[in-house]
C-alpha cells in the first residue's frame, strides 16, 4: 500500500475485526503496522469500544504505537441518544492524546448521525475529520452539500461504502475510506487522483471495472470477502 502512494493507511476497522481482538491483540496490531509502515504513510488506527475508558486505553496504546490520527465507531449494545453520543465522543477526543476522526456508522451501531449532529461534532475540541457512509450514487450531490453545510468551514468529510465512494468524492467529498483500497490499493488511488483532477468521467470509468468486486461487497459483507 505504501509503494502505491496511498495517503493514510487504515489499522483495526471493521475489516481489520477489531471488535474480535482482546486490547493486547490491538496493542501488538497498532505496533507491527507501525514497524511496517515506517513512517511512509501516515497511521489511522480504529479505537471503537463498548466503554469509554476502553476506547481511551485504545487511544493511548495506539499513540504510543506511532500512530498519527485515531478513528472512533459509537460502538453500543443499545443505540446512543445523542446525549450519551456526544458525551462519549468528547470524552476520547479529550483524552486520548492523538486527533480524532469520527466515525459515523449506521451498519455497525444503529445510529444514523443527522447533518446537524455531524456539524455539533465536528466542533468537538479533538476531532479532526469525520468518516460518513457514502449514500446512494443519486443522493450524493445533495447528502455531501448538506454534510459540508452543517460541518465549520474547511472541516474534512469522507465516506465509506466503497461501491458508492466515487460519486461521493465527486460531489466534493474529501477522502475515500477505502476497503478495497486494501486488496487494490493502485486503481483506488487513481480513481482519488482522477477525481482531484477533476476528471469524473475517467473516475467513473475506473470505478465501473470494480463493479464484480462491489457485488460481492453488497451480497456478503466486506469484510467476508476480504477475510476469505
Amino acid at each position: 500500500m505504501t509503494a502505491a502512494g496511498v495517503d493514510w493507511i487504515g489499522l483495526l476497522g471493521s475489516t481489520g475485526t477489531s471488535a474480535y481482538l482482546s486490547r493486547d491483540e490491538r496493542r501488538r496490531a497498532d505496533e507491527i503496522a507501525a514497524e511496517t509502515v515506517s513512517g511512509r504513510a501516515p497511521l489511522r488506527v480504529s479505537i471503537g469500544a463498548l466503554r469509554t475508558d476502553k476506547a481511551i486505553r485504545l487511544a493511548r496504546d495506539a499513540q504510543a504505537a506511532g500512530a498519527a490520527e485515531r478513528l472512533l465507531a459509537a460502538v453500543s449494545y443499545t443505540p446512543l441518544t445523542e446525549a450519551e453520543l456526544v458525551g462519549h465522543l468528547e470524552a476520547v477526543a479529550g483524552e486520548g492524546g492523538l486527533p480524532l476522526v469520527i466515525f459515523d456508522d449506521p451498519n455497525a451501531t444503529d445510529v444514523q448521525f443527522s447533518p446537524e449532529l455531524t456539524g455539533r461534532i465536528a466542533r468537538l475540541p479533538g476531532v479532526v475529520a469525520a468518516r460518513c457512509r457514502a449514500p446512494e450514487q443519486a443522493a450524493a450531490g445533495a447528502r455531501v452539500s448538506v454534510l459540508r453545510m452543517a460541518a465549520p468551514a474547511g472541516f474534512p468529510i469522507g465516506f465509506s461504502g466503497d461501491w458508492n465512494a466515487t460519486e461521493a468524492l465527486i460531489a466534493r467529498g474529501a477522502a475515500w475510506f477505502s476497503v478495497a483500497a486494501s486488496l487494490f490499493p493502485q486503481i483506488s488511488r487513481v480513481i482519488v487522483r482522477a477525481v482531484e483532477a477533476g476528471d469524473a468521467d475517467r473516475a467513473r470509468a475506473l470505478n465501473a471495472t470494480l463493479e464484480p468486486l462491489w457485488r460481492l461487497f453488497k451480497a456478503h459483507s466486506s469484510l467476508r470477502v476480504v477475510e476469505r
